[in-house]
């Protein structure tokens, strides 16, 4: 039966409260109070639970039925939703180690008689193989368009580039025991001659480095990376300890600061969040830390008498395993902690800056449209997310410095301009060719510009994807485009722009040429009449939809 308990964390913020009492004024200190309600949410006796990844409002994990010659099975659980199925063979073959980006998932079977790397994209029901040999490819990591995994016949760590169709083995990671990816980053740990490491790795050859090394008795293991955060755990020859590295500033420490004999191991970052596996009490705990922020306590998530471990961490929500008296069940605790941020500029092309380098360690492409008008950024979008790369804005007439720079950080060796020559001038284009690849995609006006952009996205789609949706929105406003543009993206599908009362020949055209079959549009009828829902609903019937 799933439970449920609340555990009381606390948040401490400095409130700064004058009290005027004769003249004299004082500051107080208030401390508000963080629940984290912690609920089971796999919970079958007649199973194991174990190895849960979450993204978003996706937890993956492995299902195993108790029993001699029971096969593991990838089961998949919406949060919203509460709906729980699986993916995979795993009735037949093992199905193990799944990782989840977004909707994506990547998985090991021994479906075809030795272990393959396969994935399955949920929300668009598209899957397939990734690394399918006679070798033996397994424990696969994944974000965003970059997965890697442990080939273990050669002996190598390797990577492929989902969008791109390109790969290769990571140098000098042959020894890699843990490992994973985040934003073209890949982080690893080793031993080799007597010292254990942990280094990073671009592969677009922009960065490399050793990030930690200790020589003696000492094992790393379970290597995390979100943003510029690295978490690990080191082991000596009494217990294990978790490291945590910033990236941006080469800074290492051991956190928490260890003072006692028992082990602290099994890390987990999402932005500066840190969780990670505790066992003062001689079971294991999960403990939560915001490394941003030196007032936050750290608090203990879990405080069961059974062994809770493996923590995932996403947002406020953290998802880990405990161990029950016959099996092992899935956890959740989300915190009712919500945190607000900005991410600014002086001006909008400052403030698209601010969100690529927040977002963005490297890129080999970016997309740039017009910060003077709405269209264009609105259909780019979803082209942005299958470049892998950020959204910049520039004048008709020269690029802002914050661009520039942008794009030098990033290292971007491609720019597609989003486009005609009224919206971004020829001389933009000039400017930037010096320094980068320069592609164009346009149209007359802002429907065959929309259409265009389409189009591209179907040619950069993965393998086994068919650009069979499409999202529709009016084109002389802005706010139902710019609503559903994330959720497009995420569903690796275009924007197309309509007029309110009609349906543009060039999104006609793109319509039957991309073969669209299922459409969503956004707004209302005063923003697209009954009259255009119709026209289109005839073309996609048209198309098989």
């Amino acid at each position: 039966m799933n439970g449920s308990r609340r555990v009381r964390a606390h948040l401490v913020l400095v409130l700064v409260v004058v009290f005027v009492l004769g003249g004299a004024a004082r500051s107080v200190a208030v401390t508000v109070p963080i629940d984290f309600a912690e609920q089971g949410f796999a919970i079958d006796s007649t199973a194991y639970e174990y190895d849960a990844e979450i993204s978003g409002d996706l937890v993956v994990y492995t299902y195993r039925p108790l029993g001699v010659g029971a096969h593991s099975e990838i089961a998949v659980r919406e949060l919203k939703t509460g709906l729980t199925g699986s993916i995979g063979d795993g009735d037949l073959f093992d199905d193990e180690n799944a990782d989840v980006s977004l909707g994506r998932i990547v998985y090991e079977s021994d479906a075809a008689g030795d272990w393959d790397v396969q994935y399955w994209d949920y929300w668009n029901g598209y899957g397939g193989a990734l690394a399918n040999s006679i070798a033996s490819e397994v424990a696969p990591r994944i974000d965003g368009n970059l997965f890697v995994y442990r080939n273990e016949t050669a002996g190598v760590l390797a990577f492929t580039d989902f969008r791109r169709g390109y790969g290769g083995t990571v140098p000098g990671a042959g020894m890699a025991t843990q490992y994973d990816v985040d934003n073209g980053r890949i982080v690893w740990g080793d031993r080799i001659g007597g010292v254990a490491r942990v280094h990073f790795w671009r592969p677009d050859g922009l960065g490399t480095a050793t990030i930690f090394e200790a020589a003696g008795d000492f094992e790393v293991d379970w290597v995390r990376i979100h943003g510029d955060t690295v978490a690990f755990a080191v082991s000596d020859p009494t217990d294990w300890r978790t490291y945590v590295c910033d990236l941006a500033s080469a800074d290492v420490r051991n956190y928490p600061a260890h003072t006692s004999a028992h082990d602290e191991m099994e890390p987990a970052v999402f932005n500066r969040r840190f969780v990670w596996v505790s066992w003062p009490e001689g079971n294991g705990d999960i403990w939560f830390k915001d490394l941003s922020d030196s007032l936050i306590l750290t608090e203990e998530v879990s405080t069961s008498n059974q062994n809770e471990h493996a923590p995932s961490i996403f947002g406020p929500r953290v998802v880990y395993s405990r161990e029950e008296a016959l099996s092992t069940d899935l956890w959740m605790a989300t915190s009712s902690w919500k945190d607000v941020d900005r991410t600014a500029g002086a001006n909008r092309y400052a403030t698209a800056a601010a969100v690529s380098e927040r977002y963005f360690a490297a890129a080999d492409v970016a997309i740039l449209c017009t910060g003077e008008d709405f269209p264009d950024a609105l259909s780019a979008t979803p082209l942005a997310r299958m470049a892998g790369g950020p959204l910049l804005l520039t004048r008709r007439d020269s690029v802002p410095a914050e661009t520039l720079a942008e794009l030098t950080r990033l290292g971007v060796g491609e720019v597609v301009i989003i486009g005609g020559t009224s919206a971004v001038s020829a001389d933009v284009e000039a400017t930037l060719d010096d320094d980068y690849f320069v592609s164009r995609i346009e149209g007359i006006d802002r429907y065959e510009t929309s259409a265009a952009v389409a189009r591209a996205i179907a040619d950069v789609l993965p393998a086994g994807y068919g650009a069979n949706r499409a999202f529709f929105a009016r084109g002389d406003a802005f706010p139902d485009a710019l609503a559903i543009g994330p959720v497009a993206a995420s569903a690796y599908s275009p924007v197309l722009l309509v007029r309110t009362d009609s349906v543009p020949g060039s999104i006609a055209s793109a319509v039957g040429d991309l073969g669209i079959q299922t459409g969503v549009i956004a707004g209302g009828t005063s923003a697209v009449s009954d009259a255009t829902m119709a026209e289109l609903q005839v073309m996609l019937q048209d198309n098989g939809g």
